[in-house]
């Protein structure tokens, strides 16, 4: 059960909308996650060309562009983008686009404090 809850807050972290321990595309010290037990052995996992098959379904659906292929992970989790974006359940780039589809809202728009 403590795999399954830090699974889920790894995902919510990484704002990865995939069950993160499934696919692991990008290593875990690229995205400056620290002191995170489940983060480390995925990237030692993912860096030794090892894979683990999980039970955990968990996709979060809603948007058709993830933000984490838009945005570069260093912006990303530069100021702790991520946790304010994770806060507000911001996963997808439709999230965060004006009706007109040609900008990006304003973080008063948003209202992310």
């Amino acid at each position: 059960m403590l795999y399954k809850l830090s699974i889920v807050r790894l995902q919510q972290e990484t704002l990865s909308v995939n069950n993160i321990s499934d696919r692991v595309e990008n290593s875990f010290k690229r995205l400056k996650i620290k002191y995170n037990l489940i983060a480390s052995t995925l990237a030692i996992m993912y860096d030794n060309n090892l894979t683990c098959q999980s039970n955990i379904e968990r996709k979060i659906m809603g948007g058709q562009l993830p933000i984490t292929q838009v945005l570069n992970p260093d912006l990303l989790f530069k100021d702790r983008l991520n946790y304010h974006l994770q806060c507000h359940n911001i996963y997808f780039l439709s999230q965060i686009m004006a009706t007109d589809g040609i900008r990006l809202l304003t973080y008063s728009d948003l209202r992310i404090r």
